[in-house]
C-alpha cells in the first residue's frame, strides 16, 4: 500500500486521501488522467507535493493536447490561443510536466488532427522534438479514422505515428482500416 490520492465512485475527480494498492492506483490514473493534467494540480484540487508519494513507475501519464476549437473557454487554458501551434504545445506539455509532477510523459497525443494538414504536420513534428528530448516515450493521434492521415504524416516527417485513440464501436464498422494500419505498422491502438 502506498500513500496517495484517489478518487470516489461517485464523481471520479472529487480527490479523496487515502490509502489505496499501487495496482488500484495504476487502474486508476490509466482510467482517469487522460487529458485531464490541469485537474491535478495543487492549486486546482488541492493536492500539496507531499499528498502524493508514489513511485514513478505506477501511474502512465498520457495526456493530450487539445487545439483550441476543442476546449471549453470557460476553464483556465493550458495555453494562450492566439500563440504559434509550437508555443501551444510547449506550454501545454510544459503545464502537464508541472502539475504531474513529472519529467516526462510517458505518451503525449494530438486530441484531433488540427484545422488543416500543414497545421497538423507541424504539431506532429513538434511532438516528434519532445520524444527526440526525451520529454516524452510515444507519441499519436486521436480521433482520426483516416489511415492514410496516419500513414502521410509518418512519411513526411519521418516519424511513425505510435498510438491511435479512437472511439471504437459497431458504428464506425469497429474502425477496421485504422486499426488494420496499426497491426501494419507497430502503432498502438487505444
Amino acid at each position: 500500500m502506498i500513500p496517495c490520492q484517489s478518487h470516489g465512485r461517485n464523481d471520479p475527480w472529487q480527490p479523496v486521501t487515502g490509502r489505496i494498492s499501487s495496482g488500484r492506483l495504476s487502474k486508476s490514473y490509466t482510467r482517469n488522467m487522460g487529458s485531464s493534467a490541469r485537474t491535478y494540480s495543487s492549486r486546482q484540487s488541492g493536492w500539496s507535493d507531499k499528498v502524493c508519494t508514489w513511485r514513478r513507475y505506477n501511474p502512465l501519464f498520457c495526456p493530450r493536447f487539445t487545439s483550441i476549437d476543442g476546449q471549453d473557454t470557460s476553464k483556465p487554458l493550458p495555453y494562450d490561443p492566439s500563440s504559434t501551434i509550437e508555443a501551444q504545445l510547449r506550454s501545454s506539455l510544459a503545464t502537464s510536466l508541472r502539475h504531474l509532477h513529472t519529467t516526462y510523459l510517458d505518451s503525449y497525443i494530438l486530441h484531433s488532427p488540427l484545422e488543416t494538414y500543414l497545421k497538423t504536420l507541424e504539431a506532429w513534428r513538434i511532438l516528434v522534438g519532445f520524444q527526440d528530448e526525451g520529454r516524452v516515450r510515444m507519441i499519436g493521434l486521436s480521433n482520426t479514422y483516416d489511415q492514410t492521415l496516419l500513414a502521410r504524416l509518418g512519411e513526411d516527417s519521418g516519424h511513425a505515428v505510435q498510438i491511435v485513440q479512437n472511439r471504437w464501436y459497431e458504428r464506425n464498422g469497429w474502425d477496421r482500416e485504422v486499426v488494420k494500419w496499426c497491426r501494419a505498422n507497430g502503432a498502438q491502438y487505444q
